[in-house]
């Protein structure tokens, strides 16, 4: 009898083979991945690298992917293996190197409708108690970290309200009765309407149970509200739930907090990452120039939710998903068109033939191509220069060194570029220039 684990791999003996030809940092993401295709090789006794394009069609719908942007990447890890499995001559072809980006779109399960800002001060203003409307605020505005012990940690003499800031700390370390011991700092700037759900938050003394909904008894021997610890936190417990009256409240308490307004206000899709995902969007939107989603956006928004790696974004703050909650009037605004008298091609014939001579799909050409110059494109911007899609600015440079009598090289060169300076620049001018904003 096979021993099945949560954790477990068909065929381990060749997987951990490709696993140990993949950079260390991404290899728990490709493991994590054939875990989840066990299921479908246990139940059709083989190897993925053995099935059709259908039945792998089956194993990416099974994900239950809510982008493309995710699903894509789940792909391409799956597909790197069947090359991989090509290459050592397990089997003779990928059957998803003709896959591209589009194709993908069959396998999205529901998008996401996230709230807007208007939508979430509505809910804020439905919520009978301070103490539950400024969790809302908060986890929009940013404010999280490790078990939510950003907001957990709160204490009022974090609050400087005169220069409309909040002190952060993000607990790495706790001791038993939940204090922090090793912790990092932030801080952030914050709005009047957080300042003053905050200011509401700290001065209750009393929590209306079940958003002040509870159903009278006969007897009217049930209090319909309990009564808040006291102390210098903004989120506080009931003292019927504490045994700790000075430590930073539980997270669970947060949890059934958010549950308790979803089911009162009668919401379909609210929990904490949902609202944090909403916030983003907004925060994106009051920050992104023209109608892309840039880089270093994606960084400030990482930066300003405390999330370590903006690639967890790409999927998430999207123009589309800006789009379907914030109209801008820019989006409508009429262009105007710039047309060349010529134009600049990529000749895909010639391109799938040099590919093929060097035994590359599309897939590894873009893998090959991202990993030479640290590109920030994804699969489908690739596919789109490759398409044709984007040539504008190749024709400008092959204007200029076509008229000079030059090569590309003899002009243009590869220069490494400082993100991180270029992100600080950015907050920079939007401190000074978009405060109103």
């Amino acid at each position: 009898m096979i021993n099945i684990k949560n954790n477990s791999i068909y065929n381990p003996e060749l997987k951990e083979q490709f696993l140990n030809t993949i950079n260390e940092k991404t290899r728990q993401s490709y493991r994590r991945i054939f875990t989840i295709t066990f299921k479908h090789e246990l139940m059709l006794n083989k190897d993925i690298n053995q099935f059709s394009l259908k039945e792998i069609e089956k194993v990416l719908w099974s994900f239950k992917s809510r982008t493309r942007n995710t699903i894509e990447s789940y792909g391409r890890i799956i597909s790197s293996y069947l090359n991989w499995c090509v290459k050592i001559g397990l089997i003779s072809k990928n059957v998803m190197e003709d896959m591209k980006p589009d194709d993908f779109e069959k396998f999205i399960h529901d998008e996401p409708s996230y709230i807007s800002e208007e939508q979430l001060r509505k809910i804020e203003d439905m919520c009978n108690n301070y103490q539950d409307a400024v969790i809302l605020r908060l986890l929009f505005i940013g404010v999280g970290g490790k078990r939510l012990s950003e907001i957990r940690n709160l204490k009022v003499s974090d609050v400087d309200f005169e220069n409309k800031k909040l002190r952060l700390i993000d607990v790495l370390k706790e001791d038993e009765k939940g204090a922090p011991l090793k912790y990092t700092e932030r801080f952030i700037d914050v709005d009047e309407r957080t300042l003053s759900l905050i200011k509401g938050a700290s001065n209750q003394k009393i929590y209306l149970k079940r958003n002040g909904e509870i159903t009278p008894t006969e007897h009217n021997n049930i209090r319909p509200f309990t009564d808040l610890v006291q102390n210098d936190y903004v989120i506080r417990p009931s003292i019927t739930k504490t045994d700790n009256y000075y430590a930073p409240v539980d997270k669970f308490v947060i949890y059934r907090r958010l549950n308790m307004i979803k089911d009162t206000l009668g919401l379909d899709r609210f929990n904490a990452k949902f609202i944090q995902q909403s916030g983003m969007l907004y925060f994106a939107n009051k920050i992104v120039e023209g109608d892309k989603v840039s880089l270093i956006d994606l960084k400030i928004v990482a930066d300003q939710f405390n999330i370590k790696s903006y690639h967890n974004l790409k999927g998430i703050v999207t123009m589309d998903n800006i789009r379907k909650i914030y109209t801008r009037s820019w989006f409508y605004m009429a262009r105007t068109f710039t047309l060349h008298e010529k134009d600049i091609v990529l000749n895909k014939g010639k391109l799938k033939n040099i590919l093929d001579s060097k035994g590359l799909s599309y897939i590894d050409f873009y893998e090959k191509v991202v990993d030479a110059y640290g590109l920030d494109i994804s699969y489908k911007g690739f596919m789109s220069l490759l398409s044709n899609r984007s040539t504008w600015k190749l024709l400008y440079a092959w204007a200029i060194v076509d008229v000079l009598g030059i090569t590309i090289k003899d002009i243009f060169e590869i220069v490494d570029v400082d993100v991180n300076k270029l992100v600080k620049e950015k907050e920079e001018w939007k401190r000074k220039y978009q405060k109103g904003k």
